[in-house]
């Protein structure tokens, strides 16, 4: 659940509730409640992002050239309407209304003008360009079923699936219902810009409550929502605590301290703490008590209450804005397209790895200007070495694209970087070059003869490529076991600060050489600690195989473990931070049978899939060999269980039982690509039962048989020869 629990900064699901709305409730408490009881260091976190934001504000306020600071901050915005053919399928002219009522409240004209708030100089267009480039309205309208969220990890799994670039594009999803649970009804949930740029980052929204043309009240809920997503708490926050305005309360000095979050308390006069003036410096602008602010958006009141921002809450927000979130300032999404614009959107090749030292680029060019494009230079560079220009020439109309091979490049093995920009647009200067230039790291892994053995001992080695898309990573650690040598060094990925589930990281091996072996296998050591509290239930750890320099891996893995099965040790979460192993004892020896692929060469992926804040996965003492396959761990079924005939084949074959007592299982049949071509249910009775697989659409090639019972697996192979 990732930003979801990552901290109570991380999510707060607030209403404004208004007599005219429907009931609701704020998960801001139960957010950072849960957060202090279940996550260690939580705390600390907390204020060093309020310690951050103060001084920032007050390096602003010490910057003479910001002058009166009035310069409009332009926040691009989309929407994403999530629907089932409901009435939740808003019109575009509800997002129109909203987007208009939202620039009202932040620049405080209009209705929202009742003479307290202030001008925050900040206004909101909706987006005109897409992530890659081509035109949109700002508005997409998706059905699915994410119209309903029923928890809190469907609103960010939703987020994760269709969110656009965060750093560029503030993301509102509106949804028919929102509810976590037990916590009810929930009309709008911000991420906090401490986790800025993240996938969940941006606003869920009920779409009843976006742009209703007859009554602006109810875009106060969108305001109060933008507010959080900008920095700002519930000015009832941490209660009436005022002997530092800055850093207690709500972190805002001129919004009076306030101990009453009771919603619909109505627009009358209300003082709810009597410490003011408990801070005596004079950022606290109050010398003696004074009522609480019940018109602030950032409180709970009823919608036709709510119409100010206070100054205070002015220099925050612009403070955050300028810093945390200055990607919406510069990403130029709002923009007119104009004739000239050429920009590289893909880089095909080369793939992740590349198992020869020479490749040739290929990448898409696209034409985001109007006028047609008939040249640009587009300019190749390898890891900040000398550029490489090579003119194209041909015709490309306006959002359309085409593919390009460039002449070949030679690198050295180990990791490198691989950079492709365009520099002109059909003799013109480029109009934009935020989508000229894209990079991708890529490896470049020379052939490995058996044995290979990697114990870390100097870091993770260049030959092995890192496969980490959302931006975590293996690394080395000094946690490992090795007691021949004694070093401490070992592989690890830290999933203890990373809470998205589902998310994997893969560390692969260079391409291993099969064709002469016997009988291989590959050892490793690994260490996990498992949350007796389920913390991370989902976590669990792959070894895969590919049989094309890791453009694909199969489907079936060798190795497959979560949970107690994956775990060296048992922890409780309350107790243990962050796991570490601490002696020999707390790792295990596992083996990998390798013999379904001798004659074939081969890279092995040790894949970690996450679940929300798990503990650290540690690996150590892998050892790739001929002559180990004999010690096969206990969860494998030796070759002898089953029989595969005949072999080669035509387009089926037998799998026969040699073990004598029943077995219930599943048979997958993969190709080389890692497709699954076949898969059935198996209920053996002993010796006596075989089946025939008739491979509908096979073709001359290889094939992967694995064979996954309650007792082990096994893997093998078969020919078809057409």
């Amino acid at each position: 659940m990732h930003n979801l629990l990552l901290l109570f900064l991380s999510l707060v699901a607030c209403m404004s509730a208004f007599a005219q709305s429907p009931q609701g409730t704020c998960g801001m408490e139960i957010i950072h409640d849960n957060r202090l009881y279940t996550d260690p260091g939580y705390d600390q976190k907390v204020r060093e992002f309020d310690e951050w934001v103060m001084r920032a504000i007050m390096r602003e306020r010490n910057n003479s050239s910001r002058g009166a600071d009035t310069a409009v901050f332009t926040i691009p915005v989309v929407y994403h309407i999530l629907h089932q053919n409901g009435a939740e399928n808003i019109p575009d002219a509800r997002v129109y209304q909203e987007i208009a009522n939202l620039n009202d409240a932040f620049r405080n004209v209009g209705f929202y003008d009742q003479g307290e708030g202030v001008d925050m100089h900040v206004e909101f267009c909706l987006a005109t360009v897409t992530p890659d480039g081509f035109p949109t309205s700002g508005i997409e309208h998706i059905e699915t079923p994410y119209a309903i969220i029923s928890t809190a990890q469907e609103n960010a799994e939703m987020r994760r699936t269709f969110n656009w670039d965060p750093n560029r594009y503030l993301n509102v999803y509106t949804a028919r219902s929102i509810s976590f649970g037990g916590a009810g009804i929930i009309l709008g949930v911000a991420i906090f810009p401490s986790d800025a740029g993240e996938p969940e980052d941006g606003i869920t929204m009920m779409s009843s409550l976006v742009g209703v043309p007859t009554d602006p009240r109810e875009s106060t809920v969108m305001a109060h929502e933008v507010g959080h997503y900008m920095g700002l708490y519930h000015t009832f926050q941490g209660r009436c605590g005022n002997n530092d305005c800055m850093l207690q309360g709500d972190r805002v000095c001129d919004t009076p301290p306030d101990h009453d979050s009771v919603l619909r308390e109505g627009c009358i006069i209300h003082n709810n703490c009597t410490s003011d003036a408990d801070d005596p410096r004079s950022i606290n602008p109050f010398t003696t008590d004074v009522p609480d602010m019940n018109n602030n958006y950032m409180d709970y009141n009823a919608g036709h209450c709510q119409n100010a921002f206070s100054q205070g809450q002015r220099e925050r927000v612009r403070a955050v804005i300028r810093n945390l979130r200055s990607g919406l300032l510069t990403s130029a999404v709002c923009r007119i397209p104009s004739p000239y614009d050429a920009g590289i959107t893909a880089i095909e090749n080369p793939p992740l790895t590349i198992c020869s030292p020479n490749f040739f680029p290929q990448v898409t060019l696209t034409n985001f200007g109007l006028a047609p494009l008939t040249s640009t230079a587009i300019n190749v560079q390898i890891d900040g070495g000398p550029v490489y220009t090579e003119n194209w020439t041909g015709n490309v109309s306006y959002t359309q694209s085409t593919t390009i091979a460039l002449s070949g490049q030679t690198v050295s093995p180990g990791p490198h970087i691989l950079t492709v920009y365009t520099s002109s647009a059909s003799g013109q200067i480029d109009a934009n070059s935020d989508n000229d230039t894209l990079r991708i790291p890529f490896y470049y892994t020379p052939e490995t003869v058996l044995p290979l053995q990697e114990g870390f001992e100097q870091g993770i080695p260049d030959s092995w490529a890192l496969y980490n898309p959302e931006g975590n990573s293996w690394e080395d650690a000094p946690y490992g076991c090795d007691s021949v040598s004694g070093d401490a060094r070992c592989a690890m990925l830290d999933n203890s600060l990373f809470y998205a589930a589902g998310y994997e990281d893969g560390l692969i091996t260079p391409i291993i050489d099969l064709t002469g072996a016997v009988d291989p296998a590959m050892n490793f050591d690994v260490a996990f600690g498992f949350r007796t509290n389920g913390g991370n239930a989902s976590d669990r750890l792959l070894v895969q195989v590919s049989l094309d320099c890791g453009a694909t891996f199969l489907e079936s893995s060798l190795y497959n473990k979560r949970r107690n099965d994956l775990a060296t040790a048992n922890i409780n979460n309350d107790t243990v931070a962050k796991w570490v192993p601490t002696d020999c004892n707390d790792w295990r020896r596992e083996t990998v049978d390798l013999r379904a692929f001798i004659g074939q060469k081969i890279m092995l992926r040790f894949l970690y899939s996450k679940s929300r804040n798990g503990f650290p996965i540690y690996i150590d003492n892998v050892n790739i060999g001929d002559g180990i396959a004999a010690s096969i761990s206990p969860n494998a079924l030796p070759q002898t269980a089953f029989r595969f005939y005949p072999n080669p084949a035509t387009d089926g074959f037998y799998v026969e039982s040699q073990w004598t007592s029943p077995l219930t299982g599943q048979i997958t049949v993969a190709d080389m690509m890692g497709r699954t071509v076949w898969k059935e249910e198996m209920h053996t009775n002993g010796r006596s039962w075989r089946t025939f697989i008739k491979l509908p659409t096979a073709h001359t090639g290889i094939y992967f048989i694995t064979i996954e019972t309650a007792e082990g697996r096994m893997s093998s192979k078969v020919v078809i020869r057409k």
